[in-house]
């Protein structure tokens, strides 16, 4: 057993390891101050990056020279910051608050705020990637059955823009509507019925004639949301799945990630521990997966979507992780192989609420709290050695251990095991094949603690046999603190 230990370890490349939580770099740290004619945002809530080249777009949900939240530009390696526009509704015009994400075509990047503009409930507008040409395309209007204050990013197909209100039409729950790139045309293209559209909103399918979309707080069961779908015209809307409330999740955010015929998501509450839940689904409606149940310690309360990349999803948590302030996770898209890539600990960044962001090996995004002032961060994470190390790692679908690499604290659970009134025991082993660590266990289908937090950096070997000495499986466990 210690050779075949040893073994397992020497063929471990350790660069490839050890680097995975180094690659981490805080590129941007908000510190508007809070008073007027600060040129920095803080606090961007619901709000994606958006690159072009090797320049990001993004924008703030408070601060900037007026205090109502600013667009901006960065280059992805954190240099040549620059101010592009300040929202100031002092006039009416501006809007103010921004909580979605840009929509770029060309060189020019569309929009739109939750408030402000001429009446007070928000507007779309353009401008140009070079901060010139700034726009009021649109004003919404809470009279009569107007929608207003739109919630979701702006969707691009054919020379119009499709999005979503979070409010107003005829039966004051929102909107899904459409509009012309110069501000012409706009209509609304239907009404939701119940519920209210989760913020982020809408993609488009292959053919780009079919819009997928997310209710997070209505539908049949306790207004725990649903999934939809409509044509482009507005005909055939489809809310072809309802969450339940309980073990299948409730409160969907932000946008749904249409890949090979399946739609993934994420719920913010509900779920197997009531704290959220990674789902797919087919796209008639088919086939639902609970595919991962979060914890306060895998990270909980999801507040984004998820982005992919070969066969992984990325994502974020708002809330739970070693420091209490989130985590960026990846996750196999049958559902195994969870592994947390970073654990937010408010000083390089707290609450992440938007989505990833994904250019080359790099995943980008932004944090609402934490560093400087509490104001927020924009970030950068590297997918490389994370990819590698689970490639390394072997396959086991009776076990799941998170986070891996971790600070010296795992969750271990065994999946679809009876339980065992013998129990289970636990073995861990170091670098030289000496046995760290040993526990018995009952398989009671919760999660067991395995405490290696005095142990130093390294890799470290478990196995988990039954009663009678039999493997029930092994794998590596990472310690990066």
């Amino acid at each position: 057993m210690r050779e075949k230990l040893l073994a397992l370890f020497l063929v471990v490349s350790s660069s490839a390891l050890f680097n995975c939580k180094a690659q981490f770099t805080v590129l941007h740290y908000f510190q508007d101050t809070g008073k007027a004619g600060n040129a920095d945002g803080r606090g961007p809530l619901g709000i994606n990056l958006i690159i072009s080249g090797n320049v990001m777009y993004g924008m703030t949900s408070a601060g900037g020279s007026n205090n109502w939240g600013n667009i901006f530009s960065i280059d992805t390696n954190g240099s040549g910051y620059k101010d592009l526009w300040d929202f100031d509704d002092t006039n009416g015009i501006n809007g103010e608050t921004p909580e979605s994400s840009l929509t770029l075509s060309g060189s020019v990047l569309y929009g739109n705020t939750g408030g402000g503009g001429r009446n007070g409930v928000g507007m779309i507008f353009s401008i140009n990637t070079n901060g010139t040409g700034y726009k009021d395309l649109y004003d919404f209007s809470s009279s009569g059955n107007n929608p207003d204050k739109p919630v979701s990013a702006l969707v691009l197909l054919s020379g119009k823009l499709f999005g979503m209100t979070n409010s107003g039409g005829v039966n004051a729950n929102g909107v899904i509507f459409s509009i012309n790139t110069n501000g012409s045309s706009f209509q609304d293209i239907f009404d939701l019925v119940n519920g209210l559209p989760g913020v982020n909103g809408l993609t488009p399918s292959v053919s780009g004639n079919q819009l997928f979309g997310l209710i997070d707080d209505g539908g049949p069961n306790y207004s725990a949301g649903s999934i939809f779908s409509i044509s482009v015209s507005g005909s055939r809307y489809n809310e072809f799945f309802d969450f339940n409330g309980n073990s299948n999740g409730a409160l969907p955010e932000a946008t749904p990630l249409l890949l090979g015929g399946k739609i993934y998501g994420m719920t913010n509450g509900a779920g197997a521990n009531n704290e959220g839940c990674i789902f797919s689904i087919d796209t008639n409606g088919a086939n639902f997966r609970d595919l991962f149940d979060f914890t306060a310690t895998s990270g909980n309360y999801p507040e984004s979507g998820l982005i992919s990349s070969g066969r992984f999803l990325y994502g974020m948590t708002s809330e739970g992780g070693t420091g209490s302030s989130g985590t960026i996770f990846s996750i196999d898209t049958n559902g195994s192989q969870f592994r947390i890539m970073y654990n937010f600990n408010g000083t390089q960044g707290a609450n992440p609420w938007g989505e990833l962001t994904l250019s080359g090996k790099f995943l980008y995004g932004m944090t609402q709290n934490g560093g400087v002032g509490n104001n927020g961060v924009i970030f950068r994470i590297d997918t490389g050695a994370i990819a590698s190390f689970i490639n390394l790692t072997r396959t086991n679908r009776a076990i799941n251990v998170y986070p891996n690499p971790g600070e010296g604290l795992f969750n271990l659970q065994l999946n679809n095991l009876p339980i065992n009134p013998y129990g289970e025991t636990v073995e861990v082993f170091n670098i030289s094949g000496v046995k760290i660590y040993s526990k018995q266990f009952f398989t009671t289908g919760e999660q067991f603690q395995i405490n290696l937090s005095g142990q130093p950096n390294g890799v470290y070997l478990y196995s988990v046999q039954n009663v009678n000495g039999g493997l029930i499986g092994e794998g590596k466990l990472i310690i990066l603190k």
